[in-house]
């Protein structure tokens, strides 16, 4: 019911109306007013002011017909735009490093099922998550947001198991 009544709107959006090229283009405006906000601010402008900034200054900057105050659809820029250079790196490192737990935990569980399957599936929807947030607001959004921390939650948890199995396989006990 639910599909017949949208679909004059998805068949729109997705065959009909909807130029993808012409809307790259201006999400790309959003994305500038992040360089912008960076290229003056060497750590941005602070954590949830993208928005009061792209009014006070880099919307009108960026092109006169741009509704201020829009954030960019993907959260990189954002992260550009609120914490600079240096944010973005600091970010792209804890994304890293999470991926690189969420992959160590799918070789480290093999010999569980259980513990493989959870390990699989979190680093799959992570990385679903995460592309997602790559064209939409997706992390600001409350329930992606606690989706999100949930699931990278069950990661943390996997590798703690499999490190605490791990010492005690050795014969070394984890401070509990």
């Amino acid at each position: 019911v639910v599909l017949y009544k949208s679909s004059d709107t998805l068949i729109n959006r997705f065959f009909g109306k909807q130029d993808a090229e012409i809307d790259m283009a201006y999400r790309g405006k959003y994305n500038m007013k992040a360089k912008m906000m960076a290229a003056d601010k060497v750590f941005g402008v602070g954590i949830g002011n993208f928005s009061a900034w792209s009014w006070l200054k880099y919307a009108s900057e960026v092109d006169e017909e741009l509704p201020p105050g829009t954030p960019p659809h993907n959260l990189w820029f954002i992260n550009l735009g609120e914490l600079g250079y240096p944010g973005l790196l600091a970010f792209m490192l804890i994304w890293l490093r999470f991926f690189a737990i969420a992959v160590k935990n799918i070789f480290t569980s093999r010999k569980d099922p259980f513990l493989l399957t959870v390990s699989a599936s979190c680093l799959g929807a992570c990385l679903a998550l995460h592309f997602q947030s790559m064209l939409q607001l997706g992390f600001r959004q409350s329930p992606q947001y606690f989706l999100m921390i949930t699931i990278s939650s069950i990661v943390v948890a996997v590798h703690h198991s499999n490190k605490h199995k791990s010492l005690e396989s050795n014969g070394l006990a984890l401070n509990n």
